[in-house]
């Protein structure tokens, strides 16, 4: 009889099934195996036991389950058996990690390294003088302290830090030993952090600081910075917010801040593109030379001289001003900032002391690195921006 067809081609299918095994068996020898990494962990384990001042005396028998000692030999601790360490740590092998974007499309990395998205997508918090939600970016942080001077609590601003600045640590004193131990004095333990500070949040813009510093027949936000902290019971029953002071220069206080935050992050970008040449900071000799050609298009940074303010008034950029880039898909408008209105003439003098800024009077700002320094400055046009409609809302 002939054979079946069915099982002749099933039969040639799992042959060939059988042919492909041998390429995933050679790709798994790359591991190192079980008794490799036993043997790894016992010579681990023993190079502990000779750092200890009695390590002369000490051998570890992995085979046996016993450890070698003066006094005889000893039960083996579960935590000093290679099997045991190696059986714990088996299916615990980090998985690799890819960036987050990776696999996105080109809609969703434009999205990624988008700053007003970045700016949208911050945790939901709520300002507690007009309870308004929006996401934190829009929102300015106070923290209460207790004034070294007088004992009494105030408000301070919350992000006294510059956010842009990288995360790199001090570098080593010149002259400083390591202890004897052989550990650097930057090993030695930290005292432990305190509380931390009670936190409200309020609309990050100018009028609305400054109201809140006002009396009651003045505006109807006046003595709302109670209100930030009002909901927190351990603090109403403490007898603290009637005590809490609201300096009345608060509004020109978190300006100077977010000025001098972002005159820092603009300056720590062109020390950076001085050598070599990266691309955070592109000067331009025309409106025109922006266009769909110049690629990382972010913002336009618009800083005139002394003698070109007074010329060219009417055609200087206003708030929310915008740049429209003809023809292109993506970063279609760019935000154009007028630096001089932005910073002020003292924050912009200390700026044009670089050389980036002294001899150009339009740049771009571009790239990746440049997304908190553009953050910052978008935060100030709404900081400083005038609303329609507010001169009626107090009325009523």
């Amino acid at each position: 009889m002939p054979p079946c067809t069915s099982l002749r081609n099933a039969s040639s299918l799992l042959g060939r099934a059988t042919q492909r095994r041998p390429p995933c068996r050679h790709a798994s020898t790359n591991r190192p195996s079980r008794a490799e990494t036993q043997a790894a962990l016992a010579a681990q384990v023993d190079r502990a036991l000779q750092a200890d001042e009695h390590g002369a005396t000490l051998k570890l028998h992995p085979h046996s389950k016993t450890i070698e000692t003066v006094v005889g030999a000893l039960p083996l601790s579960p935590v000093m058996d290679p099997a045991w360490i190696e059986a714990r740590r088996r299916f615990r092998t980090p998985k690799p990690k890819t960036p987050a974007h990776t696999y996105l499309g080109r809609f969703r990395k434009k999205l990624y390294l988008n700053p007003y998205a970045q700016a949208l997508a911050t945790p939901w918090r709520l300002c507690t003088a007009t309870e308004t939600g929006l996401p934190r970016y829009f929102l300015q942080d106070f923290e209460v302290v207790t004034n070294p001077e007088t004992g009494q609590p105030c408000f301070v601003p919350g992000d006294r830090t510059d956010a842009a600045a990288p995360d790199t640590p001090p570098p080593p004193v010149s002259g400083q030993e390591s202890s004897p131990e052989g550990r650097s004095p930057t090993d030695a333990p930290r005292p432990l952090a305190g509380p931390s500070a009670p936190v409200g949040y309020v609309l990050a813009r100018h009028d609305v600081l400054e109201l809140l510093g006002s009396p009651r027949r003045v505006s109807s936000l006046g003595g709302k910075h109670i209100a930030m902290l009002a909901r927190r019971a351990h603090l109403s029953r403490s007898g603290l917010l009637p005590r809490l002071v609201w300096p009345p220069h608060m509004h020109r206080l978190v300006l100077d801040l977010l000025r001098a935050r972002a005159v820092d992050a603009l300056l720590r970008l062109a020390r950076l593109d001085a050598a070599p040449a990266r691309g955070y900071l592109r000067p331009c000799a025309s409106w025109a030379q922006i266009n769909r050609d110049m690629p990382h298009r972010g913002c336009v940074l618009w800083s005139p001289g002394e003698a070109a303010v007074s010329a060219a008034a009417a055609e200087t950029p206003g708030p929310w001003a915008t740049l429209d880039i003809e023809g292109a898909k993506y970063e279609g408008k760019m935000p154009v900032h007028d630096l001089r209105r932005l910073l002020g003439d003292e924050h912009l003098a200390r700026l044009r002391a670089e050389p980036a800024f002294a001899d150009s009077t339009l740049l771009v700002l571009g790239k990746r690195r440049t997304i908190p320094a553009q953050l910052l400055l978008w935060k100030l046009q709404g900081y400083l921006a005038e609303y329609p409609g507010r001169d009626e809302a107090e009325a009523d």
